[in-house]
């Protein structure tokens, strides 16, 4: 009886010992299913178990011991819904493996998962990617979900697309080009990425590795980095190596030993530079990090950067940024800091410059030290400028500013400075030929040179202030203009304008003769610490005739200003602005003030005080300016119109007329006194036969009278008066008589009229020539 029981406990064991092996023998045998080319990869009839994909689909993802091959298609789209393979042991493969059936790798693939859609695994699941037969596989993502690769990856030239998406990925693989297009922003903050090529397009983000320093993206020898979106870079320093960091590092061992580098791009490449290309409209933002342990000084590579951004949102104290070496910025330089971080001021070997066109914002409360190097360059295309600046911000420590003129114009311009305190001519003679002698006076030969002025026959002045409380309104030479007759007095005050006569480079041949009517361009520069925050001018009140409170204004900052924000809001002023035009040695009159006029950095311009008031200027009045100046009108006032008497393309005299349809408004409140002109003269006479630039007449007057001046050794020339800002509302007409000719032109919004004035012919100019006749 023991016997029979022994046995079949014998026989129970060997079947449970059978049943055990053959079951776990099944569970590690993989059952394999291929993708058949159509449907979402999330549905089970889209696979099979044949290598068509035709045959026994899946029961579910979720069954362990499952591998999902996707081939039959060189192009596939998940469209939607989660692709989520689950299973213990499960794995998801990219193209044919040389170890699955058929033994023949698949070409290349590209996988497209959109906008709501994701690949996932889950556990101990694996995402590999083949070898593929020729080319190269590639996914393209436009959901907000990276796939996560597994060890085992065969093609270490898949190519990475980022469309349109956001997109944050920790991967630590090696891949082949990586491409972020279409407004992608894309964060690898913690990726220890290798690829071959990185691409950023214009529009698209790529936030790169932040903190820790086993996080990189490297790049292959060979391998290039372009950069025309934005790239989010820097690497927070440590304690002990502070100083590393920045843009790229170069010959960099792969794979990357953690603590090798701390730079964003590390190229395996020993080349420097590197085969990194800035675009034209790309963006580096150098971000110094949120550890709260790490408090070095952010590197910022020596480069030429399109646009720079300092920026720090972190808590944690002393997060400065130093620059190791020259810097150029051709647009926008933002500093953008919390108030714990700081930056190094440059060293004596380090410049930063802001290429002609560029623009300097401090978005935050921080300091930005130059210790003198810092550079506000200017050519044809445009000066550079600081913006406006935050409540708390400053730069401190010397600027140089810089202001191109072009060639081809002997001529006065009218210049300011952007300092906080009075400047001597000093600054200038360095530049440009400035003449003058100790008494100031015109004329008289013999007179000694001004020490530091270039010495010519006559020594004439060629620089002035203008001294409001003598002015007298004279045509020729109005009181007003004081000769500057030194150059160690600071005399040039902030916010004033001065004259200068610029005739060329300086010691350029023939230019203070006057044999060479044709002067070189050249590039003025003056350095100092410039104005920030609010400045108020005193207007003077004074003087007599035309000119009797007239003020020479200059521009405070070494930026555009809406000048006409600043004048709108004071009080006691005219309602008119007198800027000069070099090319044409003419005044360009504004009247009525608008609420946006824009002039230029370093430009100056006449207002007329009527009492006693002051000019203030806010950091919030500066402004772009593509072309200074720029009017920006919302509206052209009611009942007026501009003319304007242009030959080659220059405007050499305008002239403003107003109407108004009730007697009660005074006629004066949009009148302006002419200022003459070296050349033509276009103007207004007035009831008591005052000389107007800008003029205000009754519709119920019958006729305007014009007068026309033309120096008598110029030769006889042909101007288009041309009408512009034409905006009349009124039940009638107006008509330009031109008596010499004895024509009548109807004046709308598109005449233009040919001119043509002889100084030696008294009919053709003078005040009894021109006329506009007002027909109701």
């Amino acid at each position: 009886m023991k016997k029979k029981l022994a046995s079949k406990c014998f026989i129970a064991r060997s079947f449970f010992l059978l049943f055990v092996l053959f079951g776990f023998h099944a569970n590690l045998t993989a059952q394999t299913f291929y993708y058949n080319g159509t449907g979402d990869l999330n549905n089970v009839a889209s696979w099979g178990a044949n290598a068509n994909g035709t045959g026994t689909a899946p029961a579910d993802f979720t069954t362990n011991n499952q591998v999902f091959i996707i081939q039959n298609g060189t192009s596939i789209t998940h469209n939607s819904g989660v692709f989520a393979v689950a299973g213990t042991n499960s794995k998801i493969v990219m193209g044919n493996p040389t170890y699955a059936s058929p033994a023949t790798p698949s070409p290349a693939i590209t996988i497209t998962i959109n906008a709501g859609s994701q690949i996932t695994t889950a556990g101990n699941v694996n995402f590999e990617v083949s070898l593929p037969s020729s080319g190269n596989h590639k996914i393209i993502y436009k959901n907000t979900s990276a796939i996560s690769f597994s060890t085992v990856m065969n093609d270490p030239n898949l190519e990475l697309v980022f469309d349109g998406n956001t997109l944050t990925t920790t991967t630590n693989r090696t891949f082949g080009n990586v491409s972020i297009i279409n407004n992608a922003n894309i964060t690898m903050a913690g990726a220890s990425i290798v690829l071959n090529n990185l691409l950023v397009e214009e529009g698209s983000t790529l936030a790169g590795p932040l903190d820790a320093s086993g996080n990189y993206i490297a790049i292959k020898t060979g391998g290039s980095v372009t950069i025309n979106g934005t790239l989010r870079a820097g690497r927070q320093g440590s304690v002990t190596s502070p100083n590393v960091g920045g843009l790229y590092s170069t010959g960099i061992a792969l794979p990357v030993v953690a603590a090798s580098s701390q730079a964003t791009l590390l190229f395996q490449s020993a080349t420097t530079p590197p085969a990194l290309t800035l675009g034209a409209n790309s963006t580096v933002d150098y971000y110094r990090g949120f550890g709260a342990t790490q408090t070095g000084v952010q590197g910022i590579t020596p480069w030429a950067y399109a646009n720079l951004i300092l920026s720090n949102d972190a808590t944690a104290s002393n997060r400065s940024f130093s620059a190791a070496g020259n810097i150029t910025v051709a647009k926008n330089f933002i500093v953008r800091l919390r108030s714990t971080a700081s930056i190094t001021q440059p060293s004596t070997s380090t410049n930063v410059r802001l290429l002609p066109t560029a623009k300097m914002m401090i978005d935050s409360a921080n300091i930005f030290p130059t210790n003198g190097r810092l550079t506000l360059q200017s050519d044809l295309s445009g000066t550079a400028s600081i913006g406006a600046l935050a409540s708390g911000a400053s730069i401190t420590g010397n600027v140089t500013v810089q202001q191109f003129i072009s060639a081809g114009a002997r001529s006065f311009r009218f210049l300011s400075h952007p300092f906080n305190s009075n400047q001597k001519l000093s600054q200038l003679v360095d530049n440009i030929d400035i003449t003058g002698n100790a008494a100031g006076t015109i004329g008289q030969l013999g007179q000694t040179a001004v020490v530091g002025f270039t010495a010519t026959s006559t020594n004439n002045p060629s620089a002035f202030l203008f001294n409001t409380s003598s002015a007298n309104g004279n045509v020729t030479n109005d009181g007003g203009w004081t000769a500057i007759n030194d150059t160690s007095t600071a005399n040039w005050n902030v916010a004033r304008g001065i004259r200068v006569l610029v005739r060329g480079t300086k010691s350029q041949a023939g230019t203070l003769n006057g044999t060479n009517n044709n002067p070189s361009a050249l590039t003025l520069d003056m350095s100092g610490v410039i104005n920030q925050g609010q400045v108020v001018t005193n207007l003077a009140i004074g003087g007599t005739g035309a000119t009797e409170g007239f003020n020479l204004v200059g521009n405070p900052y070494p930026s555009p200003v809406n000048i006409g924000a600043v004048l709108n809001a004071a009080t006691n002023i005219g309602n008119t602005i007198y800027l000069r035009n070099p090319i044409t040695s003419s005044y360009i009159t504004i009247n009525p003030i608008p609420p946006s006029y824009i002039i230029p950095a370093n430009a100056a311009f006449f207002v007329k005080a009527n009492a006693s008031t002051s000019l203030t200027f806010n950091e919030s009045n500066k402004v772009n300016c593509t072309s200074c100046a720029t009017v920006f009108k919302s509206a052209i006032p009611n009942n007026r119109f501009e003319m304007q008497f242009e030959k080659d393309g220059e405007v050499y005299d305008n002239l403003i007329v107003n109407f108004t349809n009730n007697p009660s408004i005074s006629q004066n409140k949009n009148e302006a006194v002419k200022l003459m002109n070296s050349t033509l003269n276009v103007y207004a006479v007035s009831s008591n036969n005052k000389r107007l630039a800008a003029t205000t007449s009754s519709l119920k007057t019958s006729k305007i009278r014009l007068g026309i001046l033309l120096p008598k050794t110029a030769d006889a020339q042909t101007f288009n008066l041309r009408i512009t800002d034409f905006n009349l509302n009124f039940k009638g007409s107006l008509v330009l008589h031109d008596k010499l000719n004895n024509s009548f032109t109807p004046i709308n919004e598109t005449t233009v009229y040919q001119l043509q004035i002889n100084p030696l012919n008294p009919e053709s100019v003078g005040e009894n020539r021109l006329e506009i006749i007002v027909k109701n």
